[in-house]
């Protein structure tokens, strides 16, 4: 069982460095994770040290970076330094926020690979200035030659282009296990919902209002009903 981080087993924030994963939430994967039927994983867009700050579990799979660094259950977590050339991009990245967009009122945050601008906050008053800041974000994050992503009010521009449903074919094939359950609400977890239906698993969309509709699959709205539906099945496993 695989699950996104934010706005999947937690509710996204105005400030991205304030979310973390609800203790109550961290108790029954930690309890589904003892059962011998069960691999527990989170594949996310986080970073190393931001997943470790949002999450307490480290016996489970955790593959963070979208799936760029994939750690299996209770293995010690290290993340390699970046080249020189790859700094660069970023710091340049980094620069055009600083000046063009963090000013307006968005977010930068500094991952090891990547750089996201998030506009959730500028965009509770000034929704138009916040979509042209994606725009032109991702526009610069193309011109330096940095990979680009969208997402739920953010735009990150990353130095490496890994994938996550490349890190849950990984888990699946090193964990041997027989089925695949994923849920994620946003663009980058299409791919990996979609992966999970044909491997004969469930692939769960967890709508939004900002994303009320995805591929096609079982559909939960919001964290609260994938935090019922955990608590639930920690019941009927008991």
């Amino acid at each position: 069982m695989a699950f996104d981080l934010d706005g999947t087993l937690t509710e996204l924030t105005q400030d991205p460095h304030a979310t973390a994963l609800p203790d109550h939430v961290s108790e029954v994967l930690e309890d589904l994770s003892q059962h011998p039927a069960l691999e527990i994983a989170i594949v996310t867009g986080r970073d190393l040290s931001a997943f470790t700050r949002m999450v307490k579990i480290t016996n489970i799979w955790r593959a963070v970076e979208h799936g760029g660094l994939v750690f299996p259950p209770a293995a010690e977590a290290h993340a390699p330094a970046i080249t020189s050339a790859q700094k660069s991009q970023l710091r340049k990245f980094e620069v055009w926020a600083e000046v063009h967009a963090v000013p307006l009122g968005a977010d930068l945050e500094v991952k090891r690979t990547a750089r996201g601008l998030h506009v959730r906050r500028l965009a509770a008053t000034n929704p138009m200035l916040a979509e042209q800041l994606m725009d032109e974000a991702s526009r610069e994050a193309s011109l330096l030659g940095l990979h680009v992503r969208t997402g739920r009010k953010m735009v990150e521009a990353d130095s490496q282009r890994s994938r996550k449903v490349t890190a849950l074919e990984h888990i699946l094939r090193l964990s041997r296990a027989s089925s695949l359950f994923f849920a994620g609400d946003d663009h980058t977890d299409f791919e990996s919902i979609r992966f999970a239906r044909r491997k004969h698993g469930i692939g769960v969309f967890v709508r939004s209002l900002e994303r009320p509709q995805g591929p096609r699959a079982v559909t939960l709205n919001g964290p609260f009903e994938v935090q019922e539906m955990l608590e639930e099945l920690r019941r009927a496993l008991r």
